[in-house]
Order: structure tokens, then sequence, then C-alpha cells
């Protein structure tokens, strides 16, 4: 049998520190063994320069017993123009003079330093690894942290798994989502790729998070369904994939993901808006069992009609309203509507700011020093029930929040067409002449433009002198009258007694 390349990570972990989130090869989340054939849902493979797809298992030739059997040995699943059969070799294997990627993925969390992340392995190869040139390297190998190459020797045969290096401390590391990359290429036979053993360790930052439990509700995050308890399942949140605000937190441990000053658990849609985190009895699952169809269900049930619900898109544009800067598609952002007076230094309707505790929510207007923070309802101008931010005419005025606002620009500043402080689109006499703006909005209808009666291109209720006629007192009449004098002395000429 040729021999054949293998990857092994063997990461030491200290007492104090929590544990990375990390997977051998061919498992499933709960560490059971897949079967030959299926694919591997932690790890991704991509040939040349093509795109990264989940890796595929195969024993087939290989040495299973290797490291007693630990870590399956993955593939690339697909080889143009066979698309969607297993490489050629009849077995699955790489093709020869090809360079294969692998990468995985693991979060550092909130709270935690990512200064003291620190990862040792063990690895192994058939033939070479490629160096940041893509030059293969007759010696030690290279491994990509967060796309930083990092260069190790190799200590004992590749073959038996003993090839040993170590990442420091104070490497690449990131909060949030970071990838560990390897790149090879083979010149003879084909050949695979298995992770034998792998942790992780990183400490906290004060030592009083856990990234095993990032809710702290004692259910640990490979097992809670909600793990920041924001009332929305990790799968809605992406499962720590997606970083909607680029935070460097995925969402699933954001408790603002869009960062437009709105708590998600507001933004959900549910009723448990009292705080950032939802208060409520839980189950095995970790999630609310009064967002549920039934306890330990799983299913989301926001109204307790007994049907599964999911997390509000107001406007229906695909993104649910805690991933969408602006819920209503009004044009003036949700940080705006909301009223959360956050700084926004750079007009991208995204608070600006540190966020000490690593919730996702900005110090400026977190109300707590840990995870969590009380609530700030967003306003509801009109009273109806709707929020501002899901609201398509928050003053009720028959003038849309979208004419109110000034532009289509979501990160401009709402118009205030008289200068009182108030914007327009939560200001009923927005020129300040006296007349309602649902009296000079032309009709009722929300979707109609608003009247602009002089044809000047500016609507009627920006602007005081909006009818030729008009210059004061009542909507259509002359604000001068005639003397009334003369009239009065003609009145009495008229009546006049001979």
């Amino acid at each position: 049998m040729t021999k054949t390349s293998f990857l092994v990570l063997l990461l030491s972990v200290s007492a104090n520190a929590d544990v990375i989130e990390l997977y051998i090869s061919g498992v499933d989340a709960n560490g059971t063994a897949l079967s030959e054939g299926q694919y591997d849902s932690h790890y991704e493979t991509k040939r040349g320069t093509g795109s990264w797809e989940q890796a595929y298992i195969q024993r087939t030739n290989y040495c299973f017993s290797c490291n007693g059997g630990a870590g399956q040995w993955l593939f690339h699943p697909r080889a143009t123009p066979n698309v969607g059969n297993p490489l050629s070799n009849d077995d699955g294997r790489q093709l020869t003079n090809e360079q294969h990627s692998f990468r995985t993925t693991f979060t550092i969390a909130p709270g935690q330093d990512p200064t003291t992340a620190s990862i040792s392995y063990e690895l192994g190869w058939d033939n070479f690894s490629l160096d940041a040139s893509g030059n293969q390297m007759t010696s030690g190998h290279t491994v990509w942290l967060n796309g930083q190459p990092l260069v190790f020797g190799c200590v004992g045969d590749p073959y038996e798994s003993e090839c040993q290096a170590h990442i420091p401390a104070g490497a690449s590391f990131v909060s949030g989502t970071n990838t560990l990359e390897w790149r090879t290429y083979n010149t003879t036979t084909a050949y695979g790729f298995r992770v034998v053993q792998i942790t992780g360790q990183v400490s906290g930052q004060g030592g009083s998070t856990n990234n095993n439990d990032i809710d702290g509700d004692g259910v640990v995050n490979t097992v809670d369904i909600d793990d920041d308890n924001d009332g929305i399942l990790d799968a809605d949140e992406g499962n720590g994939s997606l970083d909607t605000d680029n935070d460097g937190i995925p969402d699933s441990y954001d408790l603002d993901s869009d960062n437009d000053g709105i708590f998600d658990s507001v933004e959900a849609g549910h009723s448990l808006t009292e705080a950032a985190t939802v208060d409520c009895s839980f189950g095995s699952n970790g999630y609310c069992d009064r967002l549920e169809t039934q306890p330990e269900s799983g299913i989301t049930d926001f109204n307790a009609d007994g049907q599964q619900d999911s997390p509000v898109d107001f406007d229906e544009d695909g993104k649910p309203d805690f991933q969408d800067l602006d819920s209503d598609n009004d044009t003036i952002s949700d940080m705006h509507e909301g009223d959360s007076n956050c700084a926004d230094g750079n007009a991208d309707s995204v608070c600006d700011g540190a966020d000490s505790d690593g919730d996702g929510i900005v110090n400026d207007i977190d109300g707590d020093s840990d995870f969590g923070s009380s609530s700030m309802l967003p306003p509801d101008f009109d009273q109806d029930n709707a929020p501002d931010f899901r609201d398509l005419d928050a003053d009720n005025d028959s003038i849309s929040d979208a004419d109110e606002a000034g532009d289509a620009a979501l990160g401009s500043n709402p118009v205030d067409s008289d200068g009182d402080g108030d914007s327009d689109y939560r200001d009923l006499d927005s020129d300040s002449d006296g007349l309602s703006d649902s009296e000079e909005a032309g009709d009722e209808l929300l979707l109609t433009p608003p009247e602009d009666l002089d044809g000047d291109g500016v609507p009627d209720f920006r602007q005081r002198d909006d009818n030729p006629a008009y210059s004061g007192g009542a909507r259509g009449c002359s604000g001068s009258h005639p003397p009334l004098f003369p009239l009065f002395f003609l009145t009495l000429l008229f009546f006049r007694k001979p």
C-alpha cells in the first residue's frame, strides 16, 4: 500500500481556560462516526482555486487503524467533468498533480481574549505542503490561521502522525469566527486528509464568561438551541456561521445582530421584550418553553397559537428584522426609529463604540456590565401598537414616512422642515404653518404622493406658502382682505333717509 497523508491536531487544555469547540474528522456534532461516503459538516475542501465544498469521507486503501482508528479520511467529493461522482481512481481519493486545500472553523466567543488562544497539533502528509507562494515544501509545512501563513518544521514520521507543531498565544486569532487552512499537493498517488484529535483553549476576559455556555443558563452551547437566549433559534441565526454586523461576534452569540440599537429579542417578533435576553423557564434544550409549541419541542411559537413561527421579516425582503437595518423599508434606519441614541459617526446606520462585555451591545446603550441588558423598547409615536421601525406612517398623518424622510439615503438624518427638533415623520405640522400635515396631504391614501398645489416640487406639508392664492390664514384663501371702511360708508349712504 502506498503511503498516504493525514493530519492530526492535538491541543493541550489548561484547567483554567475555556474549551474551544472543535471536531475530529468524520464525526457528527455528538462525536458519532459517520459512514463512508457521507459528508463531514465540520470540514471543507476545494481543488485548486475552485469553490469550497463539504469534505467527503473515504476509507478505502488507507491506514484506518493508525492512531487507534480515530479520525476518518477526508477528500474532495467531486471531480470535473464527472460532477456528482467521486474523484477518479475509483475509490474517491484525490487526483495526482493537483492542489487540494482543507479548512475548519472555530469560534472565540464574547468575553474571551483571542490573544490567549493557542493550538498544538500533529500533522502528516505523503508528498508536499505548499508555502505562501504556492511552492512545494521539501520539509515542514504551512498552516493559514485567518489568512496568515505560519511555517513549522516537522519532527517524526508523517505517516505515523508524529509531525508536531504549536501555534502560540499571540498569533492571529480573532474574536468571533476563526479559520485554519492547509494547502497540499500530491505528485505521485492520490492521498487523503484526516484529523485524529483536536481540542482548543482560550482564556476569558476577567474569567467571567464560559465559551461552553455563552448565556450562562447551565445548558452548554452544543446542546442549547438558543445560545444567547434572545428567543431566536441558533438555526435562524446561522449556527455560528453568520456575523451580520461584522463585529466579530456570531449572530447566535450576539444580542444585537445588526447593531442598530434595537435588541434581537425585540426584533424577533415574540412578546418577551423586557430585556435583551428572555426571562422564561426552559428545559434541557435551553429554549424558552413559552416560545415553543410545547416544552422541548424546539419548534418556535411566538404567539401561542400552536403554529410554527419564524422571526419577523416586516418588509418581506428576505432579511428578518433582527438582521435588517431598515425593517419597514421606509428609508429611515431602524437606528433612528428605535431612538437608542447611540453614536454613528460614519453615518452607516450602525451603532459605533466599544462592547466591553462582548454581548454585541455597544457600551453606550448596554445597561449591564455582563452578558445581557435591560430592554429599551423603541417608540410608537402614534400609539397604534406598531413601533415606528415597523410603521410606514409613524405619525399617522396620511403621509408616508418614506415621503417625510427627505431622501432615500439610509444613513442620513430624517428631515426636520421647521427645525423644531421633531423629524417630519414624527411631526403633525412639519412646516409649522398652522395647518396639520393630514390637511396638507391631499388625501388619506398613504401610497399617493403628498399634494404640491403650486407645483414647485416642494410638497405642501413642507412649505408655508404652498398656494399662489395663499399667504396666511385658511388654506386656499387670500391672506389680505378688502378695506371695511369704504364699504361701511357706502352702506350708510344707501340707507340714508330722504
